[in-house]
């Protein structure tokens, strides 16, 4: 074999390892799936073995998108998806989607939201969050360092692309109520 056939395939070797060096264990892991919600559904998808991605209802007025860990109860979405006063992109509403009001959304509507994959996060969230948002008679270094535990925190990343929506019979004088429901979600959990 001459020298040049000899370098390129010392080459190609070498392209070969480092491309098996990239294990795929480092890229974040990404889940998605569909479905369909009649009003007063749930939906319940268990992703990366230990977190539920839930659409809890709240009558024909909606879902909340929520995030569980197999071991807590705790919303693992709402504590760092801002804002963190008024709606909210966790909020599904049906007054979102009334043809009646020009500022409702459209169905093709993404939903972005952020989420811990832990308690410890969470707990970490929640007591900076607690701090940021009713500061009181905290010090600036106090709510700074709260803010940048918040900035740190590792967190996924989701979206819920709305792709069909019925209302009930609309009435005059009355709200907005949801028949049903179709949706996509993508989530994408924060490297390891």
């Amino acid at each position: 074999m001459s020298a040049q056939h000899a370098l390129r395939a010392l080459g190609l070797a070498a392209i070969a390892v480092s491309t098996l060096g990239s294990s795929p264990s480092h890229a974040p892991r990404r889940y998605h799936f569909e479905g369909r919600l009649v009003a007063g559904e749930r939906f319940e998808r268990v992703f990366a073995d230990s977190l539920h991605f839930l659409l809890r209802p709240a009558d024909h007025e909606g879902w909340s998108i929520v995030v569980v860990g197999d071991d807590s109860s705790a919303d693992f979405a709402g504590i760092v998806t801002p804002p963190f006063h008024g709606p909210n992109p966790t909020q599904i509403d049906s007054w979102h989607f009334d043809p009646r009001d020009s500022s409702g959304a459209s169905p093709g509507d993404d939903r972005g939201f952020s989420f811990v994959t832990n308690r410890r996060d969470y707990a970490s969230a929640s007591a900076a969050l607690d701090v940021m948002l009713w500061p009181n008679d905290r010090t600036d270094a106090a709510v700074d360092s709260a803010q940048a535990v918040f900035d740190g925190l590792r967190t996924g990343s989701g979206a819920l692309k709305i792709t069909r929506v019925k209302l009930e019979k609309l009435e005059a004088g009355s709200p907005a109520r949801f028949d049903s429901l179709s949706f996509e979600v993508d989530l994408i959990l924060p490297h390891p």
